[in-house]
């Protein structure tokens, strides 16, 4: 955490996108399983925003304090009032100091305090208090929210996943773009065209999206690295998975985070419920983030949902489209407009430099200022 680090803000779950886009997104129940198993098995990290807020709330308790949201485009005279002298007050400004949101607490106190709390926390992972824990960051899946998955008892990862990104590997390796226009993150993305700019429709990229994940089972059925089943549900050990000859996905993993659920058990058996403190500093659970979605019966009844939402989205960014140039044409014809006027008051200007010369503009000579006595 730098001394440019932004200050904590409040996170909404409010949002600017149409609610068809921003609704739950419909998955099959193997796609509800594999997101309920990942988000059960959520890793954090550090350093994180909680960790900061905490810290932030910790100073407003002591009594200092917090600079309003607008603080950028306030007054001059009232900017000045928030600092208490002009080298407070220049620091934030350069963005040396105070970016933290407290106008009496200078960014180093605030990274050493959150260092204190980074250091009891490891120190509780240390005793067994907090389990450690570790994901893998893959380069690309074909469900963007699995990019970014666990893996428990920090060596076994969802064989789920492995598949998901095994598939996206394979369609990028014989040349197609992949993309979709939702942005939910369970949305799948599939091949749009081929890098020679083929567009593909969309049942010719069904077909090679069916074609592409019957390889990839055919492939993984023959990995012969130790599996094992959790709670119902399969999966690779991860040492085995990379050094896989069959592997084409690209991942790293990574070892240094902890599981929220455990940090979260601390809190509600240490704390006053939702909060407890940590070296002299209120902490709080971590919320898991978990995609907003609608389990459906079947895979055929949440392909049909998903359509429809498809086509929905579709017309709305073909709409957005339609209505950008639009917009665009607006600009244009208002460009011209303007270079147009231009024109004719630069014009004006030569006519009366060229046949009037120093003489006084119309509206003295309205007032009856002809630069003569009478």
């Amino acid at each position: 955490m730098g001394a440019g680090s932004p200050a904590p803000s409040k996170i909404y779950s409010a949002s600017a996108l149409p609610p068809v886009i921003d609704g739950s997104y419909p998955v099959d129940p193997e796609t509800a399983a594999a997101v309920e198993a990942a988000s059960r098995h959520q890793v954090g990290s550090f350093p994180n925003e909680e960790t900061v807020d905490w810290v932030f709330r910790h100073f407003v308790s002591q009594g200092k304090t917090p600079l309003p949201d607008d603080i950028d485009g306030g007054d001059e005279k009232v900017l000045r009032s928030w600092f208490r002298d002009s080298n407070s007050l220049e620091d934030f400004r350069s963005g040396r100091d105070f970016q933290y949101g407290l106008c009496d607490v200078c960014d180093r106190d605030v990274e050493r305090a959150c260092q204190s709390v980074y250091q009891s926390f490891r120190r509780l992972i240390d005793h067994g208090e907090i389990r450690s824990g570790a994901h893998v960051r893959f380069r690309g899946t074909l469900i963007r929210f699995f990019e970014d998955v666990p893996l428990l008892d920090q060596q076994w990862i969802d064989a789920y996943t492995v598949v998901l990104a095994e598939w996206s590997a394979l369609l990028l390796q014989h040349g197609y773009q992949l993309g979709n226009a939702d942005p939910h993150q369970l949305a799948c993305v599939i091949p749009l065209k081929t890098n020679g700019a083929e567009l593909l429709t969309p049942s010719t990229s069904a077909d090679r999206t069916e074609a592409a994940r019957r390889r990839v089972t055919a492939m993984l059925a023959k990995f012969e690295g130790r599996a094992r089943t959790i709670d119902g549900r399969i999966y690779f050990h991860f040492d085995d998975y990379v050094r896989w000859k069959g592997r084409k996905a690209q991942c790293k993993a990574h070892y240094d985070g902890f599981v929220i659920a455990s940090w979260n058990d601390w809190v509600e058996a240490r704390g006053n419920g939702a909060t407890a403190e940590l070296d002299g500093i209120r902490v709080a659970k971590i919320a898991v983030r978990v995609p907003a979605l609608v389990r459906c019966a079947d895979s055929q009844e949440a392909a049909r949902q998903q359509c429809r939402r498809a086509d929905l989205i579709i017309g709305i960014v073909t709409q957005a489209y339609n209505n950008d140039r639009q917009i665009a044409r607006w600009c244009e014809h208002f460009k011209k407009t303007i270079i147009e006027i231009y024109r004719i008051i630069f014009t004006i200007e030569r006519i009366r430099r060229r046949y009037f010369g120093d003489h006084p503009p119309a509206d003295e000579m309205e007032r009856g200022n002809y630069g003569c006595s009478d």
